[in-house]
């Protein structure tokens, strides 16, 4: 048997999961999906809580407040944004192959055999 405080809090939050994702327009902000959306904030610094962790326990009030930082984005483009920035090293060794993390690999590869040049001339010359 399940309790009855078990039940309401999870139909508080998933209407308050629903209200927030409203609030927010209710689709992703980068393809406009509507499926497995994510709550996604701006600035990370200024996250003062997880929304998720929030919507059960805190005022709608607060929860808006944070909900204002934030912005909507599904599951695959939460992903993106959380992921090496293109035009870097990690990018392109995550996968990407756009023109700037091919340039940023070339020349993390140019650096490195540069280094490596040099260490393998300072051997010759101790010997």
């Amino acid at each position: 048997m399940v309790k009855y405080s078990t039940v309401w809090y999870k139909n508080k939050y998933k209407e308050r999961l629903e209200k927030a994702h409203a609030y927010l327009g209710g689709r992703c902000k980068t393809c406009l999906s509507t499926v497995r959306l994510h709550r996604h904030h701006r600035n990370p610094e200024d996250k003062l809580f997880t929304v998720t962790e929030q919507l059960h326990g805190a005022s709608w009030s607060r929860i808006v407040a944070e909900l204002d930082k934030c912005e909507l984005q599904c599951e695959d483009c939460h992903k993106k944004i959380h992921q090496a920035v293109c035009g870097t090293l990690p990018g392109y060794s995550r996968g990407c192959r756009c023109d700037e993390c091919r340039k940023a690999n070339r020349e993390y590869m140019k650096e490195y055999r540069n280094k490596k040049q040099i260490k393998g001339n300072v051997a010759q010359l101790v010997q």
